[in-house]
């Protein structure tokens, strides 16, 4: 039986895990060993049956805890070759550290899983994960993406099990404290995906089929867990969708660990509670919101030199204030039709 479980997720640090049997991998590491520690045993989940960690991308919300934790659990790290490269030069990760590119579109073994990378639009070379599991099951992770390009379109058709970025209300954002710049940024084709540009997304996989939704790095500043499900629930109810009759659909919690959302069941493991902002998958019918309810390849062995490049700075709201770089050569960043 496979599982996706949220480690957290948010704006403050993302990490999640994907599970079948004792087997498990690790998507992003972005907050400390003690509390990605606390998690795991929480899940009474033991660092032995860890096949690996798989990273997303370079920012300090995915990554921030990996230093610590892998001079503790040396486990292997796979990625793009980019962001690996960079997580080793500016000593993110210990200088034995075993590092692995994962080939965009190729899918390879890890452990018991396969897993196969593919590229989405951000500021900063990133990518998403399809993964197989043992039991025949496919788990899709998809976060950090400013569109929807044809690549992220065929990683998550056919799946199981869909994890998703909704990361904004976009009259939260526009109203704001956030500066223009950075709110541009988020809003652009290289920045992060809107509640409503998820929530038509998970129409269509309903349609094709797919039952499990997690929705993933809701902003604390610019979304609600309320907010990123009534656009869900409001767009589903209009095609004549009833979540947790037709599908399941689950917000993430930002700083505790999440029900287990488990592939051979449509309904989640959950404790009953109140609060639709944490459990989530009951529908219940909302009036229209106004603008006043909105306040493989080897990159190293253990041995190999590490590269001299330039540290990272960031601002204040966690973005790389470093020049934006290309991707891979084999990459090109979409724009908006």
């Amino acid at each position: 039986m496979s599982e996706f479980i949220s480690l957290y997720s948010g704006s403050s640090g993302n990490s999640s895990v994907v599970r079948c049997g004792e087997r498990y991998l690790i998507v992003d590491m972005g907050k400390g060993v003690r509390t990605t520690g606390a998690a795991l045993k929480e899940l009474e989940l033991n660092i032995s049956d860890c096949d690996g960690i798989l990273v997303t991308h370079e920012h300090s919300d995915h990554v921030k805890g990996l230093s610590t934790f892998l001079k503790k659990y040396p486990l292997p790290v796979y990625g793009a070759e980019e962001t690996l490269e960079f997580l080793d030069a500016n000593g993110v990760v210990p200088a034995s550290c075993d590092l692995t590119a994962l080939t965009p579109g190729r899918e390879e073994d890890i452990g018991v899983f396969g897993v196969k990378a593919f590229p989405t639009s951000h500021d900063v070379p990133c990518v998403g994960y399809r993964i197989h599991t043992p039991d025949e099951k496919t788990m899709t992770i998809a976060t950090d993406l400013g569109v929807l390009t044809p690549a992220v379109h065929e990683a998550l058709s056919g799946c199981d099990l869909v994890a998703l970025e909704s990361n904004y209300d976009l009259h939260m954002l526009r109203s704001g404290p956030y500066p223009y710049y950075l709110r541009a940024r988020i809003e652009s084709v290289r920045g992060h995906l809107s509640n409503d540009e998820c929530a038509a997304k998970l129409l269509e996989l309903i349609q094709e089929g797919c039952k499990k939704f997690a929705l993933c790095h809701l902003s604390q500043e610019n979304n609600t867990p309320m907010l990123a499900l009534q656009t869900v629930f409001s767009t589903l109810g209009t095609a004549g969708v009833v979540p947790d009759k037709d599908c399941i659909v689950q917000t993430q919690r930002r700083n505790e660990v999440s029900p287990a959302l488990r592939s051979d069941t449509i309904k989640p493991e959950q404790e009953k509670e109140k609060s639709l902002c944490r459990t989530s998958w009951r529908w219940t019918p909302e009036p229209p919101r106004t603008a006043a309810s909105c306040s493989t390849k080897r990159v190293r062995s253990a041995a190999s030199r590490r590269r001299n490049l330039p540290s990272i700075t960031r601002d204040p709201a966690g973005w790389s204030t470093t020049p934006m770089r290309s991707g891979p050569p084999n990459w090109a960043w979409p724009s908006r039709p």
